[in-house]
């Protein structure tokens, strides 16, 4: 292996280095990989582009105060982790951070004013979705969820809304953050504007204390410089109507994003209302929006008559003359759905799984893995019935007969409930059959370049690559492994105030067949870090690979090299 090794490595850096040289042939580009020149004049582009597209797409206008300049947010960690609760989990974005699409601050350095973020698909969070941002805000500066927030909030709707903005409504509300916006910003005023048909915007003014003293002046001089027009938004006008009334979420299409989220849980006033407007917008003139609203309310009818006839479904099963252990519930009406008996259900029903599958001596043999999903029947004693296969790959005999086997042998269930009352219903049980690491580390042992190869299809991947002992020997493994050069002792003194505390190294590579590490891409030059960790991975110990059934392949890995220099450097 070692001759092997001398060839794979000058090529394995080679390739790497080649590309970090070639990016820094156009620019005077510093260690950490961006060109100096360019470095501001980026982020100012973004905040002329951020005005430009809610001007040209959403007919709301913002002038940049001149007392302010634009404020760099790329690569910065004081950005700040704000409004944490361990309790809640966000949907849709992460609401751990403030939600910056750009920032100008004050030359004085008294107040910075935040920009939310645009949604991936170029289109503001609408109305209902944005007033629950800054409710959560303020349940999480008191910790509490259940926390009511009505006082702490003024609610502006008034009949002459100019000095507003133009908005329909504004809602003005105060917090502290967590952790301080640049690492100067205690305070922050929360400004929430709504105006029909238009984006909701949820911003922010950042304020240390003494800003704090004169904090309506940087209100008004924020609500001065922000104009709504009147000229609606068309796909907005169904967004806002989709979600009116509901807390659901409904995701419109665009002209690259077709038809897709959860369904809204309409009821016939909402639907009804939806059509209505249909009609309304063909009436007045808005030729490009029927071709999208015929799409969404065939969706939106389909789901309805879909429910309407479940619900038909169920009255017939609960009205049927039969006896109560032969009717089979749907999971949608149950007050309670069949649960393997545990603290945890899912958990304790998979660890039950693993300690009691015997895995058939047929395949292990053969090196066959694969996945069964089995149905069954949960009566209302909590035994199992009815078992049928769902699907099996691949599709082997003995894979469904030791899943039959296994759920026959599993312990009474929690059975299901319907108007309170223990009823039959249907459940389900994924098992994976999964060689052991050891295991498949010696069938990858002997791939050889001759042999077929099966191609990559990530649909179809059995068990993904790891590093021998999993994700905590890798890291124990670059602990032992990682040098602290000078050059990289250097690099930390000379970059302190632009990278973390523990900068990360990624490299975009392919483990092989056999577990070779091949093809490393960097995603950013990071000088002697990149060296170090092009370095760790050519002599890193071969990975076990990706494989579909009983066939490695070689399949996509992302490594991640952390560095953090020891106590004393």
């Amino acid at each position: 292996m070692k001759p092997s090794i001398r060839l794979f490595a000058p090529a394995f850096l080679f390739a790497c280095l080649a590309a970090m040289a070639e990016s820094a042939d156009t620019a005077d580009v510093n260690r950490l990989g961006y060109a100096e020149t360019t470095f501001q004049e980026r982020q100012i582009d973004q905040f002329e582009q951020y005005v430009s597209l809610l001007k040209d797409n959403y007919d709301v206008s913002i002038t940049k105060p001149e007392s302010f300049s634009v404020i760099d947010l790329r690569g910065r960690d004081d950005i700040g982790k704000n409004n944490i609760n361990s309790n809640w989990h966000g949907v849709g974005h992460d609401m751990r951070h403030i939600i910056a699409r750009t920032a100008i601050e004050a030359d004085n350095e008294e107040a910075a004013f935040i920009y939310p973020r645009h949604s991936y698909f170029k289109a503001m969070l609408p109305p209902l979705r944005a007033a629950k941002d800054f409710e959560f805000e303020l349940r999480n500066s008191r910790d509490n969820m259940e926390f009511d927030v009505t006082p702490l909030l003024t609610i502006i709707a008034e009949d002459d809304m100019s000095q507003y903005a133009n908005a329909d409504t504004a809602v003005i509300y105060e917090f502290d953050f967590q952790n301080k916006f640049l690492g100067r910003y205690q305070h922050c005023i929360g400004i929430y504007l709504q105006k029909a048909a238009h984006p909701a915007l949820l911003l922010k003014i950042a304020l240390n204390d003494k800003g704090y003293e004169k904090k309506d002046d940087y209100i008004r001089l924020m609500l001065d410089n922000i104009r709504y027009g009147d000229s609606p938004n068309k796909l907005l006008v169904y967004n806002e109507n989709a979600i009116k009334g509901t807390p659901s979420e409904f995701n419109f299409p665009t002209h690259n994003h077709k038809c897709s989220g959860i369904l809204p849980n309409i009821n016939e006033e909402t639907l009804a209302e939806l059509n209505r407007r249909k009609t309304w917008l063909e009436a007045h003139g808005m030729e490009d929006v029927p071709k999208v609203s015929d799409e969404v309310l065939e969706r939106l009818n389909n789901y309805y008559a879909g429910r309407k006839q479940r619900e038909a479904e169920t009255d017939s099963i609960v009205t049927a003359d039969i006896p109560e252990n032969q009717k089979v519930y749907p999971g949608h009406v149950l007050e309670r759905r069949p649960e393997f008996p545990g603290e945890h259900p899912y958990t304790a029903q998979n660890k039950w799984i693993k300690k009691n599958l015997k895995y058939p001596s047929d395949a292990k043999k053969k090196g066959i893995q694969g996945s069964v999903i089995a149905n069954f029947t949960v009566m209302p004693d909590g035994s199992i019935e009815d078992i049928d296969i769902e699907r099996a790959n691949p599709d082997l005999p003995s894979f469904k007969k030791e899943v039959v086997r296994l759920i026959k042998s599993m312990p009474k269930w929690i059975p299901g409930k319907y108007d309170g009352k223990d009823v039959c219903a249907r459940s389900y049980a994924f098992i994976d059959f999964t060689l052991p690491p050891e295991d498949r580390a010696k069938i990858a042992a002997k791939v050889k370049a001759s042999d077929p190869e099966v191609e990559y299809d990530a649909r179809k991947i059995t068990v993904n690559s790891e590093f021998p002992g999993g994700q905590e020997a890798l890291d124990k493994w670059v602990e032992d492994n990682i040098v602290y050069t000078d050059e990289i002792i250097e690099f930390f003194k000379d970059n302190k105030d632009k990278i973390r505390n523990s900068p990360v190294v990624s490299v975009q590579c392919n483990i092989d067949r056999d577990g070779s590490i091949i093809n490393p891409k960097l995603f950013i030059n990071q000088g002697p870090l990149s060296v170090e960790a092009l370095r760790l991975l050519e002599k890193m110990p071969k990975w076990i690979p990706a494989f579909i059934n009983e066939n490695p392949v070689r399949s996509y890995q992302n490594i991640n090299i952390k560095f953090k220099l020891p106590e004393g450097k």
